[in-house]
């Protein structure tokens, strides 16, 4: 399994206030479409299992949604399934190289990892996964940095990534936003404190990503070490 298009971006914040650089990794893999029927088959099997209604909403991301999959993110480690170890060791090399090429440093990491599944008219609210902005790896939450995977939904709907202050709700520059349209197979990694959303899904089909936490901090049962490949593929990097 391999990745192409391989871009570093930084988004950066620089004023009186505050200065913050929020470095964005981002590529896409190859031969995506076996995988993606595959994923979407999962996500609906874990949606059939579990009783969504007996869940509370304890998701950050799941303000504005409807009652789906999504809210499953606080139960279950979506790679615990064990059926997508070559998609998950690809994602684990990237994180890996991600932290050591941004941040200069190797920490084990541990990650969560679940899907967004988006009915007609849903989106994920503008939000964060970790406030602090003075460093990679939040030790006391454990959370450092974030994924998506996009595996199905509307290419004309989009990703986006908002730099902001410690106050969510106020926003330093509105050009700063920075957009990454859905095409499947295509990944990003950012920042936890990055605030980020979706558009709406337009389309009368659901709207499928994956969504992964990484940090150094191992927060409970749902949590998962990222281990690494014996031999990464060099052309990932």
């Amino acid at each position: 399994m391999n990745v192409f298009n391989l871009q570093k971006e930084l988004l950066g914040v620089n004023n009186t206030f505050v200065k913050a650089h929020y470095p964005l990794l981002s590529f896409e893999i190859e031969n995506f479409e076996e995988m993606q029927s595959n994923l979407v088959k999962q996500a609906d099997f874990l949606e059939e299992k579990v009783d969504l209604s007996k869940l509370e909403n304890t998701s950050a991301a799941g303000i504005g949604l409807s009652k789906n999959i999504t809210y499953l993110h606080s139960y279950v480690n979506f790679f615990d399934c064990r059926l997508f170890d070559d998609l998950f060791m690809l994602l684990s090399d990237m994180c890996y190289e991600y932290q050591k090429d941004v941040y200069g440093i190797d920490e084990q990491l541990y990650c969560k990892a679940w899907i967004n599944k988006l009915g007609v008219g849903d989106a994920l609210a503008r939000h964060a996964h970790c406030h602090d902005i003075n460093g990679p790896i939040d030790k006391e939450v454990g959370v450092g940095f974030s994924l998506h995977l996009s595996i199905k939904a509307d290419p004309n709907g989009y990703t986006y990534y908002v730099p902001v202050s410690n106050n969510m709700d106020k926003t330093l520059y509105n050009s700063g936003s920075h957009y990454k349209f859905n095409k499947p197979g295509s990944v990003t990694i950012f920042p936890s404190n990055l605030l980020h959303g979706t558009t709406p899904n337009l389309t009368p089909d659901p709207r499928y990503t994956l969504a992964m936490d990484m940090g150094a901090v191992n927060n409970g049962f749902e949590w998962r070490e990222l281990t690494r490949s014996a031999s990464p593929n060099p052309e990932s990097f």
